[in-house]
């Protein structure tokens, strides 16, 4: 994994928040990989210094944690097998961002609505023609009745059904089913949003979640004659 540190108007808040700090930046990109006890990262401070663990002290290792978590970029909490051990993360919400610091790349999921079966097979004709992006996997939200319209169904595709009326009306429903699907991807993947089709609901759904996560957005707009082309809304 190559790491170059890119400042931009994006990720400021990150730098701002490092401060110039050394064992910050350490810390962010160790839990990159995924949720650290104090054991682990203490580690890695000591490796990224070359020092042995006991020279990194208990206070150094607070006072950075606390200064991460208070700025909201990092969360605590007790471990699920071992309730002594206090295990830190970084929020959901500001994965890829730090990633984003970073310079880092992940493999792509392209999330969103679907209530047009064409729009899933031209997926990805409008990706390989307009982009150079290419997802791993595609996830549509349906509604529960939907799924029998389509045939021939790709192995990177993923459909997560939703009651047909809660998808057309309960907005707090859907929003919680779709963000509960980008905090499970974002852990190892860029979620990228797709807003052309499905409910007004789940779109909506889908570009608050697109702002609250730093997520990019778009939609597929339709030339005719089958010509397509991504119009992006958050880049």
């Amino acid at each position: 994994m190559v790491i170059i540190v890119v400042v931009t108007s994006e990720v400021v808040e990150v730098e701002d928040i490092i401060g110039g700090v050394e064992a910050r930046r350490i810390i962010l990109k160790k839990l990159l990989d995924g949720p650290k006890s104090g054991v682990e990262l203490r580690h890695a401070l000591a490796t990224a210094f070359n020092r042995s663990v006991t020279e990194i002290s208990d206070a150094m290792l607070y006072f950075n944690l606390q200064a991460l978590e208070s700025a909201g970029l990092i969360r605590r909490s007790r471990g699920r097998n071992n309730w002594k051990a206090k295990f830190a993360e970084i929020v959901p919400e500001k994965i890829q961002l730090v990633r984003k610091y970073f310079g880092i790349t992940v493999p792509i999921v392209c999330m969103g609505g679907l209530d047009d079966p064409e729009h899933m097979r031209g997926m990805r004709r409008v990706f390989k023609s307009d982009t150079n992006l290419t997802p791993v996997k595609y996830i549509f939200i349906i509604s529960n009745n939907f799924k029998r319209k389509i045939a021939g169904i790709p192995e990177d595709t993923v459909f997560e059904e939703v009651e047909e009326n809660v998808l057309e009306e309960d907005f707090e429903e859907v929003y919680r089913k779709i963000r509960s699907i980008v905090e499970k991807e974002i852990t190892t993947h860029e979620v990228v949003l797709d807003l052309t089709c499905g409910s007004r609901v789940c779109v909506l759904s889908l570009f608050k979640i697109a702002w609250e996560f730093g997520l990019r957005c778009f939609y597929v707009q339709n030339l005719g004659e089958n010509e397509r082309r991504i119009i992006w809304i958050k880049d």
